[in-house]
């Protein structure tokens, strides 16, 4: 390796001097005398107002939340039904908008999330897939007794293989690993090996078959997204507003107050239409019916206007 060559110090150089420390003067002891000050002016006119950087009492700016100025999560909207209700029209409309836009982001994130933790479920060992079903079928309350029942025994069969695999596995490593006793087990390795590969294709079976008891109920998601944290270790807590979970959960929320928004929407605005339509109609008829009746009427009155005329004409003829 090559030394690294020593930088010298070069001692040519001048130093910058150091400044002089001044001394300072007492009034008793003046060291010089003091240079004698100008005669002061004094100002006739009214002094400048004093100019304040920020008014007292007032926000600089109330564009952000607070919150958000230390990189914190922006607090979601609120989905409380009275509060929305208390609101200005301008400000409904604000949040009715804010909220369509969040559903719309996390439908696009569950569906990514989803579709990741879907490929980790088919990369993960059979034990981790296990132990996630296990959960599940333990947290979730979407399964009916039945289908909880047939999940349960598949379940125990897995299990039942897990085991079976581990006692394979520690018999195969108490074999001695020499050469020699390599060659004088071949036997009993290859049987060991043959129930290793049996105990995990019978595994790999149930497996599938569990986890096809809970897709064909339409719980797919909810089976990702409860196992989510056994699945992927690194996935947000629930709790956090992070996780698969908690994302569902918002979503629905959601989706839940547009529905009531809809309806209270219906209920405030297209029904009071439709009754004031039934209204106009019924007027309408009304005044058609007075209508009719008062054309009738007057055909009635013209008729028997001419009957008297006619009577009439007939009686001058007779008495002529």
């Amino acid at each position: 390796m090559r030394a690294m060559a020593k930088i010298e110090r070069t001692t040519s150089l001048t130093s910058t001097p150091k400044a002089q420390a001044v001394s300072r003067t007492t009034g008793t002891t003046p060291s010089e005398p003091a240079a004698p000050r100008a005669p002061v002016t004094e100002y006739a006119g009214q002094a400048a107002p004093r100019k304040e950087l920020v008014p007292k009492g007032a926000q600089v700016s109330t564009s952000a939340d607070p919150g958000a100025l230390w990189g914190e999560t922006a607090k979601p909207t609120s989905l409380d039904q009275a509060s929305f209700q208390k609101l200005s029209p301008a400000e409904q409309h604000a949040t009715i908008v804010a909220l369509r836009e969040e559903r719309n982001q996390l439908g696009a994130e569950i569906q990514a999330r989803l579709a990741k933790l879907d490929i980790k479920w088919n990369n993960s060992r059979l034990v981790t897939r296990t132990e996630a079903l296990r959960d599940y079928q333990e947290q979730t309350k979407n399964l009916d007794p039945a289908t909880k029942h047939e999940l349960d025994a598949l379940l125990e069969k897995s299990e039942a293989a897990q085991r079976k695999i581990n006692d394979v596995r520690a018999r195969i490593d108490r074999l001695p690993k020499t050469p020699e006793a390599k060659k004088a087990q071949a036997a009993l390795r290859s049987q060991l090996a043959r129930e290793l590969r049996n105990a995990r294709s019978e595994q790999s079976k149930v497996v599938k078959a569990a986890t096809a008891v809970v897709d064909e109920k339409g719980l797919k998601t909810d089976r990702l997204a409860t196992t989510e944290q056994v699945i992927d270790p690194s996935a947000p807590a629930p709790g956090s507003g992070s996780s698969l979970l908690d994302k569902i959960t918002r979503f629905l929320g959601i989706d839940a107050f547009f529905t009531w928004f809809n309806k209270t929407t219906f209920d405030l605005f297209v029904e009071p239409m439709k009754e004031e339509s039934k209204r106009r109609d019924a007027k309408l008829e009304e005044a058609a019916h007075e209508n009719f009746e008062q054309r009738v009427k007057k055909e009635r009155l013209v008729k028997e206007s001419l009957e008297v005329t006619r009577t009439r004409e007939a009686l001058q003829a007779v008495a002529s």
